[in-house]
């Protein structure tokens, strides 16, 4: 397995350390974590919680309106939310973004219906309970990330952008701790999903990324693109986000292939997404002020 080293601590909601800094996490602390006190009861998320809810209201937002508009695919993603359980310790985490951080708990949301819906149009899987629940705890790192980082308005310094990117580790290990193990894609998908397909991502660089990683990759792209967020001015545009999707897949970070997924579920009428051609002819014009990737010396 690939070795890597904690840089910070990593922390749950209530600031206990469970991993702290300077830590090769190998398969020896990976089943300490398992070991670790926790509350693995699992618990339906349909039945707790405002869950269902909240994801019928990200159907009705204005930026979905167009991909999530046929109600079969609305159907289809809600009732793999029928079967959908997790950790109690993982629920907690959950509702601790609810509470305290609304626009990452959305986020979560917002990529797992993504997420389900390009995966059944690419028909990756005829499981998808196991292909889709791992974007669900994509971002579950951020809980050990202050939030002052995670809302900061002004370019980050050096530091700063690395406790950020820290996030990727720590959720492998939060999901290890959550009683989620190896033959589970989640915590994969936790560690893996800021990473490209030509090894320009963190945090190894890696090349090898499973295409329901990849998936949740360009899910995650699309929903920060279209979301408020504390960083810029305003959101991009639906043309622009999908512009800056095919900028990076033309960069050979994603597959074309999930571009063209949501270009196709993005017309009026509706195509298979092998028929959708996606181009290099950029019309959209970006928020004027963004800070996303910029930082302070």
């Amino acid at each position: 397995m690939n070795i890597y080293t904690t840089s910070f601590p990593v922390l749950l909601p209530s600031g206990i350390e469970i991993v702290p800094a300077g830590v090769k996490i190998d398969d020896s602390l990976l089943a300490s974590l398992k070991n670790m006190p926790a509350d693995r009861r699992m618990i339906s998320l349909k039945s707790n919680g405002t869950f269902k809810k909240d994801i019928r209201n990200i159907f009705k937002k204005n930026v979905y309106s167009s991909i999530f508009r046929d109600k079969k695919d609305r159907k289809s993603i809600l009732s793999i939310v029928k079967n959908l359980s997790v950790s109690y310790a993982q629920f907690e985490v959950l509702e601790y973004f609810k509470d305290t951080d609304v626009s990452t708990y959305d986020h979560l949301l917002s990529v797992f219906i993504l997420s389900a819906y390009i995966s059944a149009q690419l028909s990756v899987s005829k499981t998808p309970y196991s292909s889709f629940y791992g974007s669900l705890s994509h971002d579950i790192g951020k809980c050990s990330i202050p939030i002052e980082i995670l809302n900061k308005t002004t370019p980050l310094t050096q530091l700063e952008r690395k406790q950020l990117e820290h996030h990727t580790i720590a959720g492998y290990c939060l999901l290890h701790y959550f009683g989620v193990g190896n033959d589970n894609e989640s915590p994969i998908i936790a560690r893996d999903h800021h990473e490209n397909t030509n090894g320009t991502g963190y945090p190894l660089g890696k090349k090898n990324i499973s295409l329901n990683t990849e998936i949740v990759i360009a899910c995650d792209i699309y929903d920060a693109l279209l979301s408020p967020r504390a960083y810029r001015n305003e959101a991009f545009t639906n043309r622009t986000a999908l512009e800056e999707l095919t900028k990076i897949a033309f960069d050979g970070k994603i597959s074309q292939d999930i571009v063209k997924a949501f270009v196709a579920g993005c017309r009026n009428k509706k195509t298979a997404w092998y028929e959708c051609n996606v181009s290099r002819d950029y019309r959209g014009k970006p928020p004027i002020k963004n800070n996303y990737g910029r930082f302070h010396d």
